[in-house]
């Protein structure tokens, strides 16, 4: 069950209004009650999230022509290519750090039961999206 679809479940069964809208104090909770859903894992994910985009812009930017204050050259091919070297045990880093964190809000979300509730958010997953796969 996607996000849209659980908020309009909850309108209609608590609310029994499928035109309700959160006040400030719903929408704060909401605010909490995500943030005391995210693991330490999650967070590390998505600063390697953030991390690795920071990587991939500086690829994009690098200028091998623009020099230091000295005049000499900031940068070589040999020290992109030695970095680019690297990008595959990122890559492989993120996924599996990816696959660690899908598997530990599975745990987190079927625990008890066995089976996920109406309003526990397997959907926390989707923000995991899988940019970097290369299986």
């Amino acid at each position: 069950m996607r996000g849209i679809e659980k908020e309009l479940l909850i309108k209609e069964d608590i609310f029994k209004n499928k035109d309700w809208k959160p006040d400030k104090e719903i929408e704060e909770a909401k605010k909490v009650y995500t943030r005391l859903q995210i693991t330490p894992s999650m967070r590390m994910l998505q600063s390697a999230k953030i991390a690795i985009e920071k990587v991939a812009e500086w690829f994009e930017n690098v200028d091998l022509e623009e020099e230091d204050t000295f005049g000499k050259l900031k940068y070589s091919a040999n020290d992109v290519s030695r970095n680019l070297k690297e990008i595959g045990n990122i890559v492989k880093s993120l996924n599996n750090l990816e696959k660690q964190v899908r598997l530990e809000l599975e745990e987190t979300n079927a625990r008890g039961n066995n089976e996920i509730g109406y309003f526990e958010d397997p959907d926390e997953t989707d923000e995991i999206d899988s940019t970097f796969d290369i299986d």
